[in-house]
């Protein structure tokens, strides 16, 4: 039995709101029959320390009437992200309420879930769920369903509700499908749902506290084209961003708006390497909404690290003296960090945030259909690359000629480089394996002038800030001023050893 690859994508919405989907004309203009309603609960089984869905296999057995259905998808495709769910899986009608396991051996996961079965699987939890679906044609042949889903997931000690749609490919292409969902999250407002709903019960259970979401490695075959890698590292990109939407919101951790500000950075440097051959309306509203977005993330972000970090330093190193003065700098940035906080929440909690997500969705999917050779991203992915971090190295290497002794601003800009030059390596090191000890020195060398660049830079905006809100005149600028100078001359040192360090490290791609 072959698996189907099943892709959707995936909204969260209020319950006043799914009620009207239905009458939206735009659905009406891809209608392909009326709407129906079914009642379907589903009950997932596991172990008890859930092996299945650490391994991201998922067992559930469907309940529709009196047809039983059974259904085991495996770990998220390559395809997931920026909205888009991918998952190969396969399903078999049932006649009994309990799960068939030897039908697991028609699938890539028979061991695993062999191994489960010998330590016992357990209904772990159930979704109880009215699904109205309404059939959706277009005139190019693609096919797909509209699903609302309306109910709870149920851990039997605990209970959350599920308002969502899902708009799910049955044939042909995908990018009508982001085109319906950028209509519909214009009509009402609705947030992405990066999770399923079984990952959602699997965070009932489990009770634990939600993680911000780091970068992972890129897994980039060499086989493939430009346009086909540059796909893969922007739903990378865009899985960060999303998966740490709901903890920004709900939190107040600032790991959250940092690493939401890593995501949107890495976003905005994967977007620069297609300029010039993806140029286009979707990347040109990608890229203005992500410059949007990082100008509030960045905000709250430097509110962040100027209150964490670099005055409790500049307390320590200015000494008593300035100890009260520094106090009310300290008062006066946290009523600012909670105002760009705010500021932060309500854009991610925004209809263009959630029209980000969904327009860089359509982007990955426009260049993964590219398979023109003459395409300037139709090229072999490793020969890009190369092109790719030739220019960044050349353009860090001019911005860094006149390190020593540089201006704020000059030195400002190096550091940007620097940061974009290292986003471009992580994203492409996948395709250089032979040379994978020479990348990491490479990498070492780029974080170390990163990192040393960073501490200047955060003094500075700390000094900044400060003039900012020094509508009274009382907060100590002198002294801030005196202490940034020191951080700057005691950094001078390092900073060249650093620089001198880069020069010399192997250029892994040539």
């Amino acid at each position: 039995m072959a698996a189907k690859l099943e892709q959707e994508l995936r909204l969260r919405v209020a319950p006043r709101e799914a009620q009207s989907l239905l009458d939206q004309p735009v659905l009406g203009a891809y209608a392909a029959g009326a709407p129906q309603q079914q009642r379907l609960v589903t009950t997932y089984y596991d172990t008890a320390s859930d092996s299945l869905a650490r391994a991201g296999i998922a067992l559930r057995v469907r309940v529709d009437g009196t047809q039983r259905v059974q259904t085991i998808k495996g770990p998220p495709h390559a395809r997931s992200g920026a909205s888009l769910a991918a998952r190969a899986e396969y399903e078999w009608p049932l006649r009994t309420a309990d799960p068939d396991l030897q039908l697991a051996a028609e699938t890539p996961w028979r061991a695993r879930i062999a191994t489960a079965q010998s330590k016992g699987l357990l209904q772990r939890f159930a979704t109880r769920i009215t699904r109205t679906t309404l059939p959706l044609r277009w005139p190019d042949g693609t096919q797909a369903t509209l699903c609302i889903d309306r109910g709870v997931i149920d851990t039997a000690m605990l209970q959350e509700p599920v308002c969502e749609i899902e708009i799910e490919l049955d044939h042909g292409d995908i990018r009508p499908l982001f085109d319906l969902a950028l209509a519909l999250a214009s009509t009402a407002p609705m947030a992405i749902e990066p999770r399923t709903k079984a990952a959602r019960a699997f965070a009932l259970l489990h009770r634990e506290p939600s993680e911000p979401v780091r970068a992972t490695p890129i897994p980039l075959a060499r086989a493939v084209n430009a346009g086909h890698a540059l796909a893969t590292i922007l739903r990378n990109c865009v899985q960060q961003l999303e998966g740490n939407a709901d903890g920004l919101r709900g939190h107040d951790d600032p790991e959250w708006v940092h690493q939401m500000r890593v995501a949107t950075r890495r976003l905005r440097a994967c977007l620069a390497l297609m300029r010039r051959a993806a140029r286009s309306p979707t990347w040109d509203t990608v890229s203005d909404d992500a410059r949007w977005l990082a100008r509030m993330l960045g905000n709250a972000r430097d509110c962040d690290v100027v209150a964490t970090q670099t005055l409790p330093r500049a307390a320590q190193a200015i000494g008593n003296g300035a100890n009260a003065p520094l106090q009310r700098l300290r008062e006066a940035t946290e009523a600012h960090r909670v105002q760009a906080r705010e500021a932060a929440r309500n854009a991610v909690a925004s209809g263009r945030f959630t029209h980000l997500v969904l327009n860089a969705g359509a982007l990955a999917a426009a260049l993964d259909a590219i398979d023109d050779p003459a395409h300037p991203l139709g090229q072999d992915a490793t020969a890009w690359a190369r092109v790719v971090l030739d220019r960044r190295h050349r353009k860090l290497m001019r911005r860094g000629a006149h390190l020593r002794k540089a201006s704020v601003e000059r030195r400002h800009a190096v550091r940007l480089a620097a940061k974009r030059t290292r986003y471009a390596v992580e994203f492409v090191t996948a395709l250089f394996p032979e040379r994978k000890d020479d990348a990491r020195q490479y990498r070492r060398a780029l974080s170390r002038l990163q990192d040393i660049l960073g501490t200047m830079n955060d003094a500075h905006v700390a000094l900044r800030l400060a003039k900012e809100m020094n509508n009274a005149n009382d907060l100590p600028i002198s002294a801030l001023s005196d202490w940034v100078a020191r951080v700057d001359a005691d950094r001078e040192r390092a900073l060249q050893r650093a620089w001198q360090k880069f020069t010399r490290a192997p250029r892994f791609w040539t």
